[in-house]
């Protein structure tokens, strides 16, 4: 393994991990850091009416086993940029 190589394996390592996330036209699967059970609800707690102030997000669906939230919103209403914001936002708080 060249150096480049080794450097390159050692930095991934230790970053922060990305999150996964797709958007589509009417619906985004963002995936959720890892929290503990009292956290994950705590966090649906806020994340819910978050969104709920987004007039064009029609349903918000927790997969608290996969920790993936998945939005439902109109055609082409949100970039998955504005929706990771109310995300994070809520995992923070």
């Amino acid at each position: 393994m060249s150096v480049a190589g080794a450097f390159f394996t050692v930095r991934k390592l230790l970053s922060a991990r990305a999150r996964r996330s797709w958007v589509g036209r009417t619906r985004a699967h963002i995936e959720l850091r890892d929290l503990s059970q009292s956290e994950l609800l705590s966090f649906a707690d806020r994340v819910r009416p978050a969104f709920a102030e987004l007039v064009r997000v029609r349903g918000v669906e927790l997969n608290a086993p996969l920790r993936r939230l998945i939005v439902s919103f109109d055609d082409d209403a949100y970039s998955l940029s504005e929706l990771l914001v109310v995300v994070e936002q809520a995992e923070r708080e």
